[in-house]
């Protein structure tokens, strides 16, 4: 997954030469406490990708729908529990941007974004 979020890094720097807006998804499950990352991609007019190559998911919509369908592939695991949004810049720096239940992420990039 990791992987995923470096080849949208280095077309960021390398040929858009804008930084696009990702993040890494690290959300915990209701049923056994484990976990799984996905990486999530504004993609303007309010809409976002979450791109999860080991889970087979690949979803776009507004967050709420995207979340929504997300935590549901999710089901075998009762879906997410938590969840923490990582931002890596270009200089490998990291911050948690929003973390703990979905709707405080849904929220978050309504509002921000």
């Amino acid at each position: 997954m990791t992987t995923l979020y470096a080849i949208i890094r280095h077309y960021d720097i390398h040929y858009s030469g804008e930084v696009s807006v990702a993040w890494l998804l690290d959300g915990s499950f209701w049923s056994d406490n484990s976990g799984h990352i996905a990486v999530v991609v504004l993609l303007g007019n309010k809409y976002i990708g979450i791109l999860d190559p080991a889970g087979r998911v690949m979803l776009k919509g507004t967050p709420r729908e995207s979340f929504t369908r997300y935590s549901e592939e999710r089901e075998e695991h009762g879906g997410i529990k938590t969840a923490r949004l990582f931002y890596v810049d270009l200089n490998g720096n990291i911050r948690i941007d929003v973390g703990d239940l979905l709707e405080n992420i849904i929220a978050f990039i309504e509002a921000n974004y």
